[in-house]
C-alpha cells in the first residue's frame, strides 16, 4: 500500500509528460497550430493530470490511496503541472549542454554541413 502511494504521483507525471510530448511531436510540422497550442500546454497538462487521477481513483483505488476524490484530483492537477515543469528542466539542461559544447569549440552537424 505504501509502495503504491509513493508511485502514484510519478506515474501521473510520466503519463502526462508522454502525452504532451506526443502532442508536440505530432503537431510540430503545423507551425501555426503548434505556436498557438503551445500557450495551452500547462492547461492541457492540468486537465490530463486530473483525468489520470480520476481514472486511477476509480479503476484502482489502491493505486492512489486517497479517501477523498477532491484530494485525488488535486494531486492529479499538481502532478500534471509538474510534468510541464519537468519538460522545462529538460529543455534548459539540453540548452545548457549545447551552449557548453559550443563554448568548448565543438560544432554541431549542421555547422559542419554549412561550413
Amino acid at each position: 500500500s505504501d509502495y503504491l502511494n509513493s508511485v502514484s504521483i510519478p506515474v501521473i507525471v510520466t503519463v502526462v509528460y508522454v502525452i504532451i510530448d506526443l502532442v508536440k511531436t505530432t503537431i510540430a510540422p503545423y507551425t501555426t497550430l503548434s505556436a498557438r497550442l503551445s500557450h495551452f500546454y500547462p492547461l492541457i497538462a492540468l486537465a490530463l493530470g486530473i483525468v489520470t487521477a480520476a481514472v486511477m481513483y476509480y479503476a484502482g483505488p489502491e493505486s492512489i490511496t486517497q479517501t477523498n476524490l477532491l484530494v485525488a484530483l488535486a494531486i492529479g492537477a499538481a502532478s500534471g503541472l509538474t510534468a510541464v515543469g519537468t519538460n522545462q528542466v529538460v529543455k534548459q539542461l539540453a540548452k545548457t549542454t549545447e551552449e557548453t559544447a559550443e563554448a568548448k569549440g565543438f560544432s554541431s552537424d549542421e555547422d559542419n554541413a554549412n561550413g
